[in-house]
């Protein structure tokens, strides 16, 4: 998975999907959201066995894919992040 978008957008996405997110559970997905790229669109899903929020937001691909990550860590490595895309 390659993809290039807005930093803000992505930032917000990620804040919204955080309310989704188990702070601390035996099973180590829940801590994480699921990031799926496709060919123009990401989403960026947060779950915790009872509610689920899902975001989407248009992006540049270059390569599709998905993957699950520690949603605090990759939150915070975002928000610290300089420049206008990543």
């Amino acid at each position: 998975m390659h993809i290039i978008c807005d930093k803000q957008v992505l930032n917000d996405a990620l804040s919204i999907c955080l309310h989704a997110v188990s702070g601390k559970s035996m099973i180590e997905a829940l801590e994480g959201v699921l990031i799926t790229a496709g060919a123009k669109t990401v989403t960026i899903t947060g779950y915790d066995m009872q509610m689920s929020i899902e975001k989407s937001f248009e992006c540049q691909s270059i390569e599709t894919g998905s993957c699950i990550i520690n949603a605090r860590i990759f939150f915070d490595i975002i928000r610290k992040m300089r420049g206008d895309e990543v």
